[in-house]
């Protein structure tokens, strides 16, 4: 493989990461690896290895936000149905009403915020970090996704890695 190919094959391993800043970035894997993973088998292992990290991110943002409507649309109705309108600081006595129900979808509540406000981020990061590596021609896997995606096309370690590397 001459070095003008290598480049491009790790700009666009780039791209394919970079990608998830992007709306609909998922696209961009796909295409990637659809009508390039014949080209060389570091662009085959990174650019499939962006699409499952992206589309794995996407599938926790659809189960995080379901858990946010969720615990949002049943917090409220359950603690409303809690106050005795009638006497202002009295609470009902009907099932369901104050104690572990309220309770435990408050606690689902913070803990999706906490997943959305730390793990976002966490999120953004490694996919930037992956660019920037494969920018530079080295093999980048991310934490337990990488490895699992590499046996899964029988890559030994370091197989994908871009000739060249330092």
């Amino acid at each position: 493989m001459n070095e003008r190919q290598e480049r491009e094959d790790r700009l666009v391993a780039g791209i394919s990461h970079a990608s998830l800043m992007v709306p609909l970035g998922f696209l961009v894997p796909i295409i990637i690896w659809l009508t390039q993973r014949e080209r060389s088998e570091f662009l085959r292992f990174q650019a499939l290895q962006a699409l499952a990290y992206q589309l794995l991110g996407l599938l926790v943002k659809f189960v995080i936000a379901g858990c946010y409507m969720v615990s949002i649309f049943l917090i409220i109705p359950l603690s409303l149905s809690a106050v005795d309108f009638s006497r202002p600081g009295t609470f009902t006595d009907e099932p369901f009403s104050g104690g572990i129900v309220p309770m435990l979808f408050s606690a689902i509540f913070i803990v999706v915020m906490a997943l959305f406000f730390i793990g976002g981020p966490v999120y953004l990061i490694l996919g930037i970090v992956a660019a920037a590596r494969v920018l530079k021609g080295h093999d980048y896997r991310y934490p337990i996704l990488g490895n699992w995606i590499a046996t899964w096309l029988d890559l030994p370690p370091g197989q994908a890695e871009a000739d060249g590397a330092e």
